[in-house]
Protein backbone atom coordinates (compact mmCIF):
# COMPACT_ATOMS: atom_id res chain seq x y z
CA UNK A 1 0.00 0.00 0.00
CA UNK A 2 1.14 3.53 -1.27
CA UNK A 3 -0.30 6.65 0.50
CA UNK A 4 0.52 10.03 1.17
CA UNK A 5 1.47 11.43 4.64
CA UNK A 6 -1.48 13.67 5.85
CA UNK A 7 -4.10 14.87 3.68
CA UNK A 8 -3.17 14.29 0.23
CA UNK A 9 -1.01 11.17 -1.81
CA UNK A 10 1.05 13.53 -3.86
CA UNK A 11 0.50 16.67 -5.04
CA UNK A 12 3.29 16.32 -7.73
CA UNK A 13 6.22 18.51 -8.39
CA UNK A 14 7.58 21.64 -6.93
CA UNK A 15 6.36 23.88 -9.33
CA UNK A 16 7.97 26.77 -8.02
CA UNK A 17 11.12 25.17 -9.42
CA UNK A 18 10.07 24.84 -12.47
CA UNK A 19 10.27 27.21 -15.74
CA UNK A 20 13.28 29.44 -14.46
CA UNK A 21 10.75 31.59 -11.66
CA UNK A 22 12.53 33.77 -9.04
CA UNK A 23 12.28 30.88 -6.84
CA UNK A 24 13.99 28.40 -8.99
CA UNK A 25 17.37 26.94 -8.34
CA UNK A 26 19.97 27.87 -11.13
CA UNK A 27 20.34 24.76 -13.13
CA UNK A 28 23.25 24.58 -15.63
CA UNK A 29 22.91 21.06 -17.04
CA UNK A 30 22.25 20.89 -20.75
CA UNK A 31 18.28 20.47 -21.92
CA UNK A 32 19.76 16.62 -22.86
CA UNK A 33 20.63 15.84 -19.51
CA UNK A 34 17.57 17.44 -18.19
CA UNK A 35 15.29 14.82 -20.02
CA UNK A 36 17.88 12.03 -19.44
CA UNK A 37 17.26 13.00 -15.75
CA UNK A 38 13.60 12.95 -15.89
CA UNK A 39 13.34 9.87 -18.15
CA UNK A 40 15.89 8.24 -15.40
CA UNK A 41 13.24 9.17 -12.62
CA UNK A 42 10.21 7.72 -14.08
CA UNK A 43 11.75 4.97 -14.98
CA UNK A 44 12.70 3.95 -11.13
CA UNK A 45 9.80 5.35 -9.98
CA UNK A 46 6.32 4.45 -11.88
CA UNK A 47 7.55 1.99 -14.39
CA UNK A 48 9.05 0.12 -11.31
CA UNK A 49 6.03 -0.14 -9.47
CA UNK A 50 4.33 -1.09 -12.43
CA UNK A 51 6.62 -3.83 -13.64
CA UNK A 52 6.82 -5.05 -9.71
CA UNK A 53 5.25 -8.65 -9.16
CA UNK A 54 4.13 -7.87 -6.03
CA UNK A 55 0.17 -6.16 -6.16
CA UNK A 56 0.34 -2.67 -5.58
CA UNK A 57 -2.26 -0.33 -3.67
CA UNK A 58 -2.25 3.63 -4.07
CA UNK A 59 -4.63 4.86 -1.10
CA UNK A 60 -5.70 8.38 -1.44
CA UNK A 61 -6.63 10.32 1.37
CA UNK A 62 -6.66 13.41 -0.62
CA UNK A 63 -5.31 14.78 -3.79
CA UNK A 64 -3.26 13.41 -6.12
CA UNK A 65 -1.61 16.05 -9.19
CA UNK A 66 0.55 15.66 -11.61
CA UNK A 67 3.01 13.02 -11.12
CA UNK A 68 1.45 12.56 -7.78
CA UNK A 69 -1.82 10.69 -9.94
CA UNK A 70 1.25 8.99 -12.39
CA UNK A 71 2.38 7.74 -9.35
CA UNK A 72 -1.16 6.53 -8.11
CA UNK A 73 -2.17 5.09 -11.76
CA UNK A 74 1.09 3.05 -11.89
CA UNK A 75 0.07 0.84 -8.91
CA UNK A 76 -2.48 -2.00 -9.63
CA UNK A 77 -5.91 -0.35 -7.69
CA UNK A 78 -6.55 2.40 -6.27
CA UNK A 79 -9.02 3.17 -3.36
CA UNK A 80 -9.90 6.71 -2.48
CA UNK A 81 -11.47 8.67 0.46
CA UNK A 82 -14.65 9.89 -0.70
CA UNK A 83 -13.64 13.63 -0.26
CA UNK A 84 -10.47 12.63 -2.48
CA UNK A 85 -9.93 14.24 -5.80
CA UNK A 86 -7.10 13.98 -8.94
CA UNK A 87 -6.10 15.88 -11.67
CA UNK A 88 -3.42 16.20 -14.05
CA UNK A 89 -2.75 19.25 -13.28
CA UNK A 90 -0.47 20.02 -16.31
CA UNK A 91 -2.14 22.25 -18.40
CA UNK A 92 -2.09 24.92 -15.86
CA UNK A 93 1.64 24.57 -15.10
CA UNK A 94 2.37 25.06 -19.26
CA UNK A 95 4.05 20.94 -19.51
CA UNK A 96 2.81 18.30 -21.29
CA UNK A 97 3.41 15.52 -18.72
CA UNK A 98 5.40 13.23 -17.13
CA UNK A 99 5.82 10.10 -15.17
CA UNK A 100 3.67 8.19 -17.54
CA UNK A 101 0.08 9.83 -16.80
CA UNK A 102 -0.57 10.39 -20.29
CA UNK A 103 0.10 6.10 -20.87
CA UNK A 104 -1.86 5.21 -17.87
CA UNK A 105 -4.79 7.34 -18.51
CA UNK A 106 -5.53 6.20 -22.01
CA UNK A 107 -4.91 2.45 -20.91
CA UNK A 108 -7.89 3.27 -17.78
CA UNK A 109 -10.22 5.55 -19.92
CA UNK A 110 -9.28 5.47 -23.34
CA UNK A 111 -7.87 8.30 -25.14
CA UNK A 112 -10.55 10.52 -25.85
CA UNK A 113 -11.25 11.13 -22.08
CA UNK A 114 -7.18 10.81 -21.03
CA UNK A 115 -6.95 13.85 -23.91
CA UNK A 116 -9.82 15.94 -22.13
CA UNK A 117 -8.31 14.99 -18.17
CA UNK A 118 -5.16 16.07 -19.71
CA UNK A 119 -6.18 19.31 -21.92
CA UNK A 120 -8.32 20.67 -19.11
CA UNK A 121 -6.51 19.87 -16.17
CA UNK A 122 -9.90 19.86 -13.99
CA UNK A 123 -10.44 18.23 -10.87
CA UNK A 124 -11.91 15.08 -10.94
CA UNK A 125 -13.76 13.73 -7.51
CA UNK A 126 -13.19 10.48 -6.29
CA UNK A 127 -16.78 9.29 -7.08
CA UNK A 128 -16.01 10.60 -10.81
CA UNK A 129 -12.64 9.12 -10.91
CA UNK A 130 -14.72 6.13 -10.08
CA UNK A 131 -16.83 5.68 -12.47
CA UNK A 132 -14.44 6.71 -15.46
CA UNK A 133 -12.58 3.22 -13.91
CA UNK A 134 -9.52 5.18 -13.03
CA UNK A 135 -10.62 4.42 -9.06
CA UNK A 136 -11.54 1.39 -8.10
CA UNK A 137 -13.34 1.71 -4.70
CA UNK A 138 -14.35 5.23 -2.84
CA UNK A 139 -15.27 5.23 1.12
CA UNK A 140 -16.05 7.01 3.12
CA UNK A 141 -13.70 9.17 4.78
CA UNK A 142 -14.35 7.29 8.24
CA UNK A 143 -14.15 3.49 6.71
CA UNK A 144 -10.62 5.01 4.83
CA UNK A 145 -8.61 3.14 6.89
CA UNK A 146 -9.95 -0.06 7.40
CA UNK A 147 -10.87 -0.44 3.99
CA UNK A 148 -7.33 -0.30 2.82
CA UNK A 149 -6.35 -2.41 5.37
CA UNK A 150 -9.03 -5.09 4.37
CA UNK A 151 -8.57 -4.74 0.70
CA UNK A 152 -4.39 -5.26 1.16
CA UNK A 153 -4.96 -7.89 3.46
CA UNK A 154 -7.81 -9.90 0.79
CA UNK A 155 -4.78 -9.89 -2.05
CA UNK A 156 -2.06 -10.79 0.74
CA UNK A 157 -4.02 -13.52 1.25
CA UNK A 158 -4.24 -15.06 -2.11
CA UNK A 159 -1.51 -17.13 -4.15
CA UNK A 160 1.74 -14.78 -4.29
CA UNK A 161 2.92 -16.64 -7.36
CA UNK A 162 -0.39 -16.52 -9.29
CA UNK A 163 -0.76 -13.00 -8.49
CA UNK A 164 2.50 -11.99 -10.02
CA UNK A 165 1.97 -13.85 -13.17
CA UNK A 166 -1.69 -12.26 -13.44
CA UNK A 167 0.23 -9.03 -12.93
CA UNK A 168 2.63 -9.82 -15.29
CA UNK A 169 -0.12 -11.29 -17.86
CA UNK A 170 -2.17 -8.10 -17.73
CA UNK A 171 0.47 -5.83 -17.61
Amino acid sequence: VLTGAGKAFCAGGDVSQMGGGALAKPDERSYEDKIRDLQHKQRTLTLRLYELKTPTIAALPGAAAGAGLSIALACDLRIAKSSAFITTGYANIGVSGDYGASWFLSQLVGPSVAKELCFTSRRIPATEAHFLGIINHVVDDDDYESAVRNLASDIASGPPVAIGYMKEHIN
